[in-house]
């Protein structure tokens, strides 16, 4: 293509830190001894580098909605310290799979496509206050990647947190991804709402409940029994929690299943459904624990390849739970000491994988104890009064998990006790969707 028959997108800063690209052991290639791979190599200059530019180009021009007279458009580099990379990937007596992702950004995570990174370019380019608040890429949207420890606290102790994100980009980011992927209409939105509720969730600070999702609810108003419940609508405030666990918070609507209505309820009003026994389920209990039992992913990846594991989506219903990727769960783990309590560790979600009926979480594993030196960081909203965190597996690992060591999403000491997790029952029931297993509209979601 001629030079004048094209559009050249340039981003004259950047955000980009070298100290986040892999290194060290990450870099090694060659053969474990147990038969697997796993490393990343920096990808030369080629054809995938120079598309990889021209969907971040065109990404960039639809977001922008700029008007480029049918022209082509492409980015003439990667911002300062962004930089490609391959993960080369393979099981013991499986393919390799190799793909390719974008590391700089200050979180240390990296983008897993051109996509993925487009809003973070827009914001690269169009903020001039280079405030990361404002950006909607998914990463800039999960501010506890980026922790350094309890400092950030204001000194009123409240967890600074980004504005929801405006209307405006997320119609932007709707024109940018039909323009990319095209496609429908109906599933794009449900992408787009799904990827904003991402966000939200995440956040330090956020309701500790989530759309979807069965909890113990306690009507002030009725007996002085818990009941099970569907939350039906987070509340739109994201005020930090205080030490009586949300109160002042704007209300939940949750649906009632015992008595089959809604209601407003406060978040000191709502318990983790695994904070207690189902037998406390009442008549409710059938409904309850069906709902409980099953599973199912969502929200696939956008131009995510397949890996050995299947195919990567952002979210999981685990039972009673939403778990994103992002998240940290706590995991099975052994005691402290013989006889003692168990260890409090959890994996920082980095992807979640489906084949058939198999789940896989990858990440980083996370307990409690002090380091000197942290290569990688601790979500922020771990961070307690009790207790530092430190990673377990090294830095070049990437840890793998099935669903059976998992022993749901991580609350606050003060929402849910470790030994409340000993013999839960485990979900074994795969199904399309929550409204499915929920059984809307009888539950509305």
């Amino acid at each position: 293509m001629a030079p004048d028959e094209h559009v050249v997108v340039v981003a004259h800063w950047s955000d980009g830190q070298s100290s986040t690209w892999p290194s060290g052991e990450m870099l090694r290639a060659g053969t474990r001894a147990d038969g697997s791979v796993n490393y990343f190599e920096e990808l030369a200059a080629d054809a995938r580098a120079d598309e990889f530019l021209r969907a971040l180009g065109e990404g960039v021009v639809a977001a922008q909605a700029v008007d480029v007279g049918g022209r082509a458009a492409t980015l003439s580099a990667l911002p300062g310290q962004y930089r490609l990379f391959e993960h080369v990937r393979r099981a013991q007596d499986r393919r390799e799979l190799r793909e390719l992702c974008l590391y700089g950004h200050p979180s240390g995570r990296r983008f897993q496509s051109a996509a993925e990174f487009v809003p973070h370019l827009v914001w690269l380019m169009a903020d001039r206050a280079h405030d990361s608040a404002n950006c909607a890429c998914a990463l800039c949207g999960v501010p506890n990647l980026r922790y350094h420890g309890v400092a950030g606290r204001s000194a009123a102790g409240a967890t600074s947190a980004p504005a929801a994100l405006p209307a405006s980009v997320r119609t932007r980011l709707a024109a940018q991804f039909s323009s990319l992927r095209g496609g429908d209409v109906r599933a794009l939105a449900r992408q787009l709402v799904a990827e904003e509720e991402r966000g939200v969730d995440l956040r330090v600070g956020a309701p500790w409940f989530r759309k979807g999702e069965l909890v113990w609810a306690h009507v002030p108003a009725a007996d002085a029994t818990w009941t099970p419940a569907v939350v039906t609508a987070r509340p739109e405030e994201d005020a930090e929690l205080g030490a009586d666990e949300g109160a002042g918070r704007p209300a939940y609507a949750v649906h009632l299943l015992d008595r089959q209505r809604p209601a407003a309820l406060a978040e000191r009003e709502l318990r983790p459904w695994l904070a207690a026994p189902p037998a406390r389920a009442g008549a409710a209990g059938a409904q309850a624990r069906a709902l409980a039992g099953t599973w199912g992913v969502f929200d696939r990846v956008r131009d995510a390849a397949e890996t050995p594991d299947g195919l990567q989506y952002n979210g999981l219903w685990f039972g009673p739970e939403k778990i994103w990727r992002g998240d940290a769960v706590r995991i099975k783990s052994e005691p402290v000491a013989p006889g003692g309590p168990l260890r409090a560790e959890v994996l920082l979600v980095e992807s979640i994988s489906c084949r058939g009926d198999v789940v896989t979480l990858t990440g980083d594993i996370f307990a409690p104890g002090v380091a000197p030196l942290q290569p990688r960081l601790a979500p922020a909203r771990l961070a307690t009064a009790s207790h530092n965190w430190c990673l377990v597996n090294r830095p070049e690992e990437e840890v793998s998990i099935d669903l059976a060591e998992v022993h749901g999403r991580w609350y606050a000491p003060a929402l849910i006790a470790l030994a409340d997790l000993d013999n839960l029952p485990r979900p074994t029931t795969k199904t399309a969707s929550r409204r499915a297993a929920v059984g809307e509209p009888a539950v509305p979601l």
